[in-house]
């Protein structure tokens, strides 16, 4: 059931969806993913789409509205959900288990979809986390506002550009990082 459907920028969305339990504990993993799509369409219809987040009652996804796919759920309160999947991150066991290390995310427009549960897991185990974010083609920043900025040191650069390669470069050439995702 889709509980409520915020907007975070043009054709740009935050769907909060009520999931079952057992599902929801499943998916709070590093790299979970789910296949939706709205109720009344054909199987062809399906989309991957990375969990943003959850709570303990519900999982949230963030979808760039472009095609007929992504079209089709806007007046939906209802999709066909197939899951869980993992592995939308490879090393989620190494990531879930790193502790007392200096660990760099790099994300880029829709990318951001996938690293809050990551960040979460990588902060709990006392990691220092240095992030770099690039708004991408969707032109945001969405990710932060679900980020506690207190517990990140954050970079913002557009990564495509000459400058920006140059700064993170030089960043992770001067600096002891662990891990990179």
């Amino acid at each position: 059931i889709i509980i409520d459907k915020k907007i975070l920028g043009k054709a740009l969305y935050l769907l909060k969806l009520q999931l079952d339990k057992e599902l929801l504990f499943k998916l709070d993993r590093i790299g979970s993913y789910i296949f939706i799509k709205n109720i009344d369409s054909n199987n062809y219809y399906d989309m991957p789409m990375s969990i943003f987040n959850i709570d303990s009652d519900y999982a949230y996804i963030v979808y760039q509205e472009i095609g007929s796919k992504t079209k089709s759920i806007q007046h939906a309160d209802r999709l066909t959900v197939r899951g869980p999947y993992w592995n939308g991150i490879i090393g989620e066991f190494q990531l879930s288990n790193i502790k007392n290390s200096n660990v760099l995310i790099i994300a880029r427009g829709m990318g951001q979809s996938s690293i809050l549960i990551a960040l979460k897991k990588i902060i709990r185990n006392k990691n220092k986390v240095f992030m770099f974010l690039d708004e991408g083609k969707i032109n945001s920043f969405y990710c932060l506002d679900y980020i506690n900025e207190d517990d990140v040191d954050i970079e913002k650069l557009d990564l495509i550009s000459h400058d920006g390669k140059e700064r993170l470069k030089y960043f992770i050439d001067n600096n002891s990082i662990d891990v990179i995702l």
